[in-house]
């Protein structure tokens, strides 16, 4: 159920201006950090059966490698608890915005700069791969474009395979597949 404007999430930091897109991986909204007036995007994504335990161990490892430089992580963002079945991923708008979402204002990317895309995402993934993340979710929703297409922003975490595969086989322990969808729709 989607989340109405006005509701405060990590006791009143951010609050939900509007619903963006709901999906069936999770809900994207426009939002506003409350402490410095900014607008921000922020994922309520599933995790299902995870524990609470897993969820801090998840955010911790994941906000450390935030900040290396050759992380596909969202800049900057902050990782917290919804309710006890979702994580809220609170994005900088400097990250640019869903393909699910250009796509729908755009033409298509060109084919040179379609294959740039998929190979930043394929670097991207490997990438997460080696730090021992796997099962990114790569869904049109959870890939982020810079608007010059030069910078590629990975928003599916880690806990989407334990969710039911309701995006046609995007959720991805090998990229395969998946990378082949994202450069159909590019």
């Amino acid at each position: 159920m989607p989340l109405a404007p006005g509701t405060a999430l990590q006791n009143g930091h951010y609050v939900i201006d509007a619903l963006l897109e709901a999906a069936p991986n999770g809900h994207l909204y426009w939002g506003t950090h409350v402490a410095v007036g900014m607008p921000v995007f922020i994922q309520v994504l599933p995790v299902g059966t995870a524990t609470q335990n897993d969820l801090s161990s998840l955010i911790a490892r994941l906000e450390g490698m935030a900040f290396s430089p050759q992380s596909p992580l969202p800049k900057p963002f902050q990782l917290f608890r919804g309710d006890d079945q979702t994580l809220c991923l609170a994005i900088g708008t400097t990250s640019g915005s869903p393909w699910s979402t250009l796509c729908k204002h755009q033409p298509p990317l060109s084919t040179k700069q379609a294959l740039t895309a998929i190979r930043l995402i394929a670097g991207s993934f490997t990438w997460l791969q080696e730090q021992g993340l796997s099962g990114f979710d790569l869904s049109p929703n959870r890939i982020w474009l810079s608007s010059d297409q030069t910078t590629v922003t990975l928003t599916g975490i880690p806990y989407a395979p334990q969710q039911p595969d309701t995006t046609g086989g995007a959720v991805a322990e090998t990229p395969v597949p998946a990378l082949a969808q994202l450069l159909l729709s590019f």
